[in-house]
């Protein structure tokens, strides 16, 4: 169970590098800065970066890198904000860039040293950290180190704790725990500008947890702790205690962090067992609730389905799962919780019509049939399925039938929004973009003020910018791209920066549409919308 707890430490450690970004000591070969609005867009994505902000400083470093495309550390900065953001292919991209154009550049050997790390390729990581570590020794002893910048020497000496930080790490990951050690405290000999030694003594603590010394590892966790405040690391001393047997000692130390730490989840995850231990099973089964409630993701591993399942009446908490993991837009996993909550509750409707729902992502011919199945039944479930039947209908592209089941919707429900706005869709396919105006405008007031994935409100704005563009309302399509990019404020879905685009594009504002276009293209690159708003400006500009 405590897996769950240390896999979320060791994975990320590689935080700060970004002071390598603005190193200029011999063999590092940066690009000069060739723009003061480049430069400016790099130092507030630096200054993000550091502060955590991963998805804000990855559109500065955007910016900054398409106003010079050739600079390292540009490069180098868009390549970490991608690579904290989980996708290691982008940042592989732009590593293995700057590696074939210098194979000596330490922000190279790094970058591509934590890529691999962060992609379970442990040997290879390995490698590049040994690479890393080469490399910064040689810079070390250059024989010019006593001219080094302060800076620059500072840079060196970090990266040569870092590769051995890294090198440690691969060795626990593979269960080598006295190599972990020696390269943890070798790390811990120099200066560490980018995680701090407060991180490796916690690293060094988990070399000896996961060979059951659980005394020393608490030692290295209260040194870490003093050093830095870190809920993770708090939560593992209280594990160490767990297992050394007493389960009192750990059940306080998780009720402090709970009612002191900011991120609850691994003190409620840690309380779910020692309540279970203290035989306090109900206690045990509500804080499993507030942690599924809070992040379905941290709760759903093994241990606890196994809770599950060896507990009379806690298999409705997969019921708990599914909707939370509903309510993200995670219809797979929920459907696979239903799966398991409705053979033992098949009187349960609103699970039932969670169940269709989810097929309707899935599996729209299934999802058919069982809205037809629910929409014959009595009661309440009979709206919702309905209101199912309409927008699978509209999905399978039957649009007529789709339209006459919602309007049966919108006369039974004259309140219900989602059957309303569904209309503005079918009209919207019919391409009668006037007639999607009118519905989406008249109720626009009634859309939800936030959403967690992009689900039918997002839907019903990016239709009605759309709308805007194909009848020739530019500055109200650009409203309501806007509108749509509040509800994604983090730029995360293309269509948002599709629709911007174009709308800039109408408006004669290009400067503005080629960045909206780029940063469409970094999430999903080719994307075709994109890509032919860009064929645009071209085509514009050779006219020109």
């Amino acid at each position: 169970m405590h897996d769950r707890i240390i896999s979320r430490t060791l994975i990320w450690f590689a935080a700060i590098l970004l002071l390598i970004l603005a190193q200029g000591c011999a063999g590092i070969n940066f690009n000069p800065v060739t723009s003061i609005v480049a430069n400016r867009e790099y130092s507030e994505g630096l200054r993000l970066f550091k502060a955590g902000e991963y998805p804000q400083a990855h559109q500065h470093a955007l910016k900054a890198w398409s106003a010079d495309p050739g600079s390292d550390k540009y490069r180098s900065l868009l390549g970490w904000t991608y690579l904290k953001q989980g996708n290691t292919v982008e940042a592989e991209r732009l590593f293995t860039a700057i590696y074939k154009q210098h194979h000596d550049n330490l922000a190279a050997l790094q970058g591509l040293a934590w890529v691999e790390y962060t992609k379970g390729r442990y040997p290879e990581a390995r490698q590049w950290f040994e690479k890393q570590l080469k490399r910064a020794v040689q810079l070390r002893h250059h024989y010019n180190w006593a001219y080094f910048r302060t800076r620059d020497k500072i840079f060196v000496i970090s990266n040569i704790s870092d590769a051995n930080y890294g090198l440690g790490l691969t060795a626990l990951a593979q269960r080598q725990f006295i190599s972990a050690e020696e390269h943890f405290r070798q790390a811990l000999k120099h200066r560490n500008d980018f995680v701090g030694h407060a991180t490796i003594r916690a690293a060094l603590g988990d070399a000896y947890y996961y060979r059951g010394d659980y005394s020393r590892a608490i030692g290295y966790y209260d040194e870490s702790l003093r050093e830095k405040d870190d809920p993770m690391v708090a939560a593992k001393v209280a594990w160490c205690f767990y297992y050394k047997g007493q389960i009192l000692k750990a059940n306080e130390l998780f009720q402090k962090g709970l009612a002191t730490e900011a991120d609850q989840r691994p003190f409620l995850y840690g309380l779910v067992f020692t309540s279970k231990a203290l035989r306090r099973t109900s206690e045990s089964k509500k804080y499993l609730e507030r942690l599924i409630r809070l992040d379905p993701y941290f709760a759903d591993v093994g241990y606890v389905r196994q809770l599950i399942e060896r507990n009379r009446g806690w298999k409705t908490l997969y019921k708990d799962f599914a909707s939370a993991y509903f309510e993200r837009g995670e219809f797979a996993k929920a459907h696979e919780m239903l799966v398991r909550y409705l053979p033992t509750a098949r009187h349960d409707s609103h699970a039932r019509v969670m169940e269709a729902w989810c097929e309707v992502y899935l599996n729209l011919k299934t999802a058919l049939r069982e809205f037809n199945q629910l929409s014959r039944e009595r009661g309440a479930v009979g709206t919702d399925a309905l209101l199912g039947k309409g927008v699978t209908l509209l999905y399978l592209g039957r649009l007529n039938e789709s339209r006459a089941v919602l309007k049966e919707v919108v006369a039974k429900d004259p309140r219900n929004v989602r059957a309303r706005v569904a209309l503005g869709a079918v009209a919207f396919l019919k391409r009668d973009y006037r007639g999607a105006i009118a519905i989406y405008t008249a109720n626009l007031s009634q859309l939800p003020k936030q959403e967690l994935y992009f689900s039918w409100p997002s839907h019903a704005l990016d239709n009605l910018g759309w709308s805007y563009i194909y009848t020739g309302d530019y500055q109200e399509a650009l409203k309501a791209f806007k509108r749509l990019q509040a509800y994604h404020p983090v730029p995360f879905y293309p269509e948002v920066s599709d629709g911007l685009g174009w709308a800039y594009l109408h408006l004669g504002e290009n400067g503005e549409a080629e960045k909206q276009f780029r940063i469409s293209l970094s999430l999903w690159p080719g994307d075709p919308t994109a890509m032919a708003g860009l064929s645009r400006l071209s085509a514009m500009q050779v006219q020109n």
